[in-house]
């Protein structure tokens, strides 16, 4: 997987909004295990890298 910190914003927002798909379609069809993990655990690295760079453009917009 590549560096999530170096793909542009817009395509980390593309990549939360494929991943939550897919796994609210596991849940829907009531499976779990190994896919389902795989994708909780990239929505939430997903998830942290957008709300850092969220934080760091607050952060600019303050000075």
């Amino acid at each position: 997987m590549e560096d999530l910190k170096k793909l542009p914003f817009v395509t980390l927002v593309d990549m939360l909004a494929n991943h939550t798909e897919r796994v609210m379609h596991l849940l829907k069809e009531g499976i779990t295990g190994k896919d389902y993990d795989a994708g909780k655990a990239m929505i939430k690295l997903l998830t942290a890298e957008i709300e850092r760079r969220n934080k760091k453009r607050e952060r600019r917009t303050k000075r």
